[in-house]
């Protein structure tokens, strides 16, 4: 069975070594897929059967590699290409053949009357079908499907219907460079051609025959239109390496980032549709599915031209386990998936585990302060933020407010969940400036108001909005508040001391001056308008310059060194105070103050929100939340000081049973005291504190899940939502399409209330979670 938990680390070390890539050129992206930057000698030298070294390697630096494999690098220059490669584990687990024929009837009708008698006739047959398949254990009308086969035999026959265009075969230790090939071969002692193997394209009955090191090339075009083409297909010892060509935007992006490409004409949202259904068809004729795919499954050109990722081997059904049930989850690996999706995430619910770690950690040592930079270097180490998913948000919310995570964990899963990614210049994690570093306890910024706002004030930005409304011509200005949270000029400026020079005059300055750069983070904090990185917390080499020229970054003379500095930078990120007014910031940064008249009051209209570009991205800012964000419960919770009330005055203020007057006529409705009792409470009053609110318990737990029920979707009642099971109809896998092909459709359309719900659920899941929303 295909081991889904494969270790991020050694699959990318195995494409490294297979194809002799350096691992600089080398990002993961989950735990069986990575890009690659290649140049165009080694894809040539693939195409003749080789795998050579790569050259011109030495010239590049680490941080342009890192540049170029970011998701928000949209082109790389001349000679260099991305490549996305797939690495499939082999197994002897048993796995039930492909279909032989096509999943669908052919037929056509050359009229309407035709084709409504058709659909009648076809309604008929799966109402039949489903009944037999009720009450008897007999499938009836069952494709005919292969023999059973190993998951390995069956991964080159479905290999075998895509049509790869290279197909090498080459022991592990050839490619690991450790053994030569027998003489005669004509290529080098890296290289793996063989022809006594031969490769049949065309058909179901595509077979791979031979010795261990073999290299086939087939001229016939892709009989599945609409997928990522496979270009080579790379087989050692125990993996399959998929070669595909990387593209860079998905449907995802375009509903994300860019709504207004599709919002301006239905014409292009039906273009989509058609060319989904063609694909579908084209798969269907192959007797393959398209699978449980997802927007971001679907990658997309600027030209609006589909390619569909190939379907998920989840589709593949183990003899060992049963992957028929709707309920059970498909392994979620795909062939020729390009989507911008991180690691998979596990089952069970993270922070709990990640809370009793952290509580449980004992560091003998340390102060307090010591302890939360530890657990907080660990979880960055561990990426343990990539662990979350969008349908745990409720959960996440709630850990937070309840003190179960701290604020840098729910910052960095928020950051995730809006898609920033750690390394990339134009999409990193933001986190805010909370001191002006005047003193390690005091000078707190007003988390009420955007950076952006305290550093340009109030009548720049009324003028960016107000002042400037006539300028309305095409390409002209567009009425906004904030340009960018975290711009890619400022991100490098941070980075100045760790960053190469080359690579600062490409982005900041084209000339190499060194005073330009702030000297010390209090200046740095008072030059930027942006808002603050995660490296500032947790990171004491940021501040250690590689430049000659470039002094180190001053730290504020209350701190010893930059290790003393961070430990209290992310104690003031933790205090009491940051804690009270965070959701204030986390309003304007992910959450209701992005939009509406609301942005409009706290001068928070961001330019990527409202100019309305028509052209694609893969990043920009992303609102989570379309209500106010619930405050954190203090740390001094029901801790306040109550007067300490003696017994003895209790037994005073305690009433006699007769508590209303005895001679009170209890249908006037007259129930006062009487003189008595009335001069007992005035002569022994209890005083409560200002601050003391009896009520603040319940009104947080109403505003929470007030919070939870409108902007999360998630159900206020205890009662469990009753299954429905999916009906079995005699085209399953078709019929499974057209439900994936409606998910999708919702999914365009209903982005702003889908965005939050989980983002890899099962199909049916998918349905129940669309009818509830939509």
């Amino acid at each position: 069975m295909y081991n889904r938990n494969t270790v991020p680390e050694e699959t990318s070390k195995q494409i490294c070594n297979t194809l002799r890539l350096p691992h600089k050129h080398c990002q993961q992206l989950s735990a069986d897929r990575a890009v690659c930057l290649v140049n165009n000698d080694w894809i040539k030298s693939l195409h003749r059967g080789r795998i050579i070294s790569l050259s011109g390697n030495e010239k590049l630096e680490v941080c342009k590699v890192q540049r170029f494999l970011s998701r928000s690098c949209e082109e790389v220059p001349s000679p260099w290409v991305r490549i996305s490669v797939k690495a499939i584990t082999k197994s002897d687990e048993i796995y039930e053949g492909l279909p032989r024929a096509c999943l669908q009837k052919q037929w056509a009708c050359g009229s309407l009357y035709e084709f409504m008698s058709h659909v009648c006739k076809e309604n008929l047959s799966n109402l039949w079908v489903q009944a037999h398949n009720t009450l008897t254990n007999a499938k009836l009308n069952q494709i005919p499907h292969d023999t059973d086969l190993s998951f390995t035999d069956l991964i080159r026959k479905y290999l075998c219907r895509l049509s790869p265009g290279v197909y090498i075969k080459v022991p592990t230790a050839c490619a690991e460079g450790e053994q030569k090939l027998p003489k005669g071969t004509g290529m080098r002692s890296h290289s793996i051609v063989d022809n006594s193997e031969k490769f049949y394209p065309g058909g179901s009955s595509r077979v791979i025959l031979g010795h261990s090191s073999s290299f086939y090339t087939t001229a016939e075009t892709n009989l599945c239109h609409g997928l990522v083409p496979i270009d080579f297909v790379i087989e050692t010892d125990e993996h399959f390496l998929i070669v595909q060509p990387y593209i860079h935007y998905s449907l995802r992006d375009s509903v994300m980032f860019s709504p207004t490409i599709l919002e301006t004409s239905y014409a292009k949202s039906l273009f989509i549709v058609y060319q989904l259904l063609h694909t579908m068809h084209s798969l269907h004729n192959t007797g393959l599915c398209m699978g449980d795919i997802r927007l971001a499954d679907i990658l997309m050109d600027k030209n609006m031209w589909l390619h569909v990722t190939s379907p998920r081997l989840g589709i593949l059904r183990s003899k060992n386990l049963d992957f028929s049930s709707p309920g059970v989850d498909s392994a979620s690996m795909y062939i020729t998936a390009n989507s911008p999706d991180g690691i998979p995430p596990s089952n069970s619910f993270l922070y709990n585990s990640i809370a009793q770690s952290t509580r449980q950690q004992v560091f003998d040592n340390l102060t307090n302060n010591e302890r939360i930079l530890q657990a907080a270097s660990e979880f960055m180490k561990a990426e343990k933020f990539k662990n979350y998913e969008i349908f745990q948000l409720d959960q996440i919310v709630s850990a937070w407010v309840h003190r179960d995570i701290n604020n840098f964990q729910y910052l960095m899963i928020l950051n995730h969940l809006a898609g920033r990614k750690m390394g990339d210049p134009n999409n990193h994690p933001v986190l805010p400036w909370v001191l002006d570093f005047s003193a390690p306890d005091s000078g707190y910024r007003d988390l009420s108001k955007s950076k952006f706002r305290l550093n340009k004030g109030d009548g720049q930005l009324d003028f960016t909005y107000f002042g400037m409304t006539g300028v309305t011509d095409e390409g002209g200005h567009v009425p906004h508040h904030v340009s960018d949270i975290l711009s890619d000029i400022t991100y490098y400026v941070y980075k100045a001391r760790r960053t190469p020079k080359s690579v600062l005059c490409a982005h900041v300055r084209s000339n190499w001056v060194p005073h330009e750069y702030p000297l010390s983070m209090q200046r740095l904090q008072e030059w930027t308008p942006d808002e603050c990185i995660p490296e500032f917390f947790i990171d004491p080499t940021i501040f250690n310059s590689i430049h000659e020229d470039l002094a180190d970054l001053e730290i504020p003379p209350w701190s010893k060194n930059t290790v003393d500095f961070v430990i209290q930078h992310l104690a003031a990120l933790e205090s009491d105070h940051v804690s009270k007014n965070l959701h204030h910031w986390i309003d304007l940064t992910f959450g209701y103050k992005l939009s509406g008249t609301e942005a409009i009051k706290a001068k928070n209209v961001h330019l990527h929100l409202v100019d309305c570009h028509k052209h694609l991205t893969s990043h920009g800012i992303v609102q989570l939340f379309e209500e106010p964000h619930p405050p954190r419960v203090g740390s001094s919770h029901n801790q306040i000081m109550l007067p300490r009330v003696m017994r003895g005055l209790l037994n005073t203020q305690r009433h006699p049973v007769g508590f209303p007057d005895s001679d009170a006529n209890p249908q006037s409705g007259d129930l006062s005291f009487n003189n008595s009792e009335a001069e007992r409470v005035l002569q022994y009053p209890i005083y409560m504190p200002k601050s003391y609110n009896p009520l603040e318990d319940l009104e947080r737990c109403e505003a929470l899940l007030g919070f939870k029920g409108k902007v999360l979707h998630t159900s206020l009642s205890p009662t469990a939502v009753k299954r429905s099971e999916p009906i079995q109809y005699q085209d399953e896998g078709v019929a499974d399409d057209m439900v994936t092909l409606l998910c999708l459709i919702c999914e365009m359309c209903l982005d702003d209330r889908l965005r939050m719900q989980d983002s890899s659920p099962t199909l049916w899941a998918r349905v129940r979670m669309i009818r509830r929303v939509a």
